[in-house]
Formats: structure tokens, C-alpha cells, sequence
């Protein structure tokens, strides 16, 4: 089913050519695609080629791409927006699982470069480069809802914000459950806003005396302190965070093979649109859903890329 799915994801993409001169470009979906299985099977793009001229006879791709295409858009920035989006959108068709309950955390994915020499030079360790992916994640079908790709210098709390306000155009949310790291007033206040309740433990120097603390944050600490058992109950659930990268670095690698930034987000992306498309398919036999991307889906809207 995964081939026939990712077809079907690909058909939301609206393109629109606007190059006038010039060699033709390759055809967006299509490349989109092999990108995809070169991340779902976790091989190289010369070792991927004949198994691309086998979809091509399956009448899944037009045309299939050189190698050194596919790399090449691996590296093109709106394409990297594209494929964000389209983590949100493999995610669209779990809102009839009534997905109520997410849980909010990053990662690391290890890269192929090292630190700058100076920092060897200096005799101290040198340390591997890697990306962070901030995700919001159902905690009932371990769906990624949301997502930010970064580098490893950006915190986690400023995060929050949006991954919660893109899984709540889509999913109906209840509870958002994440660690100390995202704990502040402005993250409890905007999940109190939106109709959701939080569940952020508290440090052992939080009070409710400190500058700027409204009812939220007072309400919030009252009850984590005086109900830890319920508090825990419902906090517990964020284990399902860490489970999901669990099943994203295993069955597509922890390591990204690209080399530049952006190279680096894209793979990502394609790592984590892979997830969605497994957990789809997992949820089709064990919650019987009924739609796919082709019927309505609350919310749905196309994502559009001008080549």
C-alpha cells in the first residue's frame, strides 16, 4: 500500500510551470517520489535506479530522474517547504481516529560533518553536526501532526507555539503533553487559549508568587502538586514521543546522508512523511478507516509549488 498512498499524497500537489526558456524541468511528483523511496528503502541513488524503472512500468512514475537529479532537488529550498507540508497533510486522514491527546518533543539526526577544525585545534572534543526535528505527534496512532526542522542551536520551548497551532487546524486537541524543556508561562497560556489543557511538569523552583503569573500557570501548579498520581496518569503519554522516534530512526536510519542544510531538512521531511504513510496504513486495518486522500477530509487544501 505504501507506493499507492504516496501516489495518492502527490496528487494534492497543485504545480504550476512558470519556466519559459531552458531545458524542461523534470516533473515535480515525480521526483518527489523517488526521493521518498530513496529514503523508505534506504539506499543510494545509483543503487535506486533500477527499482525506480520498475515503478515506472508499474505506471507510477512518467519519467524516471537521474540520480543526480533527485540529489539535486534533495537541495532546492521550496521544495523543502513543499515536503514540510506534506507532513501535515500524510497526517490529515487520522482525524477519524479521533486523535484528542499530543504530545510535543525534538530530535537529533546525525550527519556525515564535524565540527569546525579550531575546535580540534584548541584540544578539545570535536563533535558531530546534527539536525533537530521538533514534532507534534498523536499520541493514539504515533501520527507526526506537525513539524520544524532546525539546526541543533534552536530550543525546543519557542516551538510549541506553532506545533500546536498547525496540529489544531486539522485535529481536534484536548491535551498537549511535553517535558520540562517547554515549560513557561506563554506556552501554558496559548494551549489554555485554544481549548486544550496542558500537562508540562513544573521545575522545583516554580512557584505561583514570580512576575507575570496568571491563573493558568497558577491552576496548572496547584494540580501537579497536589494530584501527582492523576498529573503522571496523563503526563505518561508523552512516552509516545519517544516511541515515534524510536520507529522513524529504525526503520529509516538515524544518520542523514546529504550534506548541506537544506539537503539535510529535506531528508528529514522524507523520513518523517515515510512514518506517516506506515502509520496510515497500520491505521486502516486496525481502526477500519474509511478514507483516503482522495475523499474529503476536514480541512484538506492542496499544497501548491510554482517550478
Amino acid at each position: 500500500m505504501f507506493d499507492s498512498l504516496i501516489d495518492e499524497l502527490l496528487e494534492q500537489l497543485s504545480i504550476e510551470k512558470i519556466q519559459k526558456t531552458g531545458r524542461p524541468i523534470s516533473d515535480i511528483k515525480d521526483v518527489i517520489f523517488c526521493m521518498l523511496l530513496k529514503v523508505y528503502y534506504r539506499r543510494s541513488a545509483g543503487r535506486l535506479m533500477s527499482t525506480l524503472e520498475d515503478y515506472k512500468q508499474k505506471g507510477f512514475l512518467q519519467k524516471v530522474p537521474s540520480r543526480a537529479t533527485i540529489l539535486n532537488y534533495f537541495n532546492n529550498k521550496k521544495l523543502c517547504g513543499v515536503l514540510t507540508s506534506l507532513i501535515e497533510l500524510s497526517a490529515r486522514p487520522l482525524v477519524q481516529c479521533d486523535e484528542l491527546v499530543f504530545g510535543v518533543d525534538s530530535t537529533g539526526f546525525s550527519t556525515s560533518r564535524f565540527g569546525h577544525w579550531s575546535v580540534d585545534k584548541n584540544n578539545e572534543n570535536q563533535e558531530r553536526v546534527y539536525r533537530k526535528a521538533h514534532i507534534t505527534i498523536g499520541v493514539k496512532t504515533n501520527v507526526v501532526t506537525s513539524a520544524v526542522l532546525t539546526d541543533q542551536f534552536v530550543g525546543d520551548a519557542p516551538q510549541l507555539k506553532y506545533l500546536v497551532k498547525r496540529t489544531a487546524l486539522a485535529f481536534d486537541v484536548k491535551e498537549v503533553v511535553a517535558d520540562k524543556g517547554y515549560l513557561s508561562k506563554e506556552n501554558y497560556n496559548f494551549i489554555d487559549e485554544i481549548g486544550a489543557t496542558g500537562f508540562i511538569p513544573f521545575k522545583s523552583n516554580s512557584n505561583e508568587r514570580g512576575r507575570g503569573n496568571g491563573p493558568v500557570w497558577r491552576k496548572a501548579l496547584f494540580f501537579f502538586q497536589e494530584n501527582p498520581q492523576k498529573f503522571n496518569e496523563h503526563y505518561h503519554k508523552r512516552s509516545n514521543v519517544e516511541t515515534t522516534f524510536y520507529m522513524i530512526k529504525q526503520k529509516f536510519g538515524d544518520i542523514l546522508f546529504t550534506k548541506n542544510l537544506t539537503a539535510n531538512f529535506s531528508e528529514m521531511a522524507c523520513k518523517i512523511i515515510c512514518h506517516n504513510i506506515c502509520c496510515l496504513i497500520r491505521a486502516y486495518y486496525k481502526f477500519d478507516l474509511k478514507n483516503t486522500f482522495w475523499t474529503e477530509v476536514p480541512k484538506n487544501q492542496k499544497v501548491s509549488f510554482k517550478a
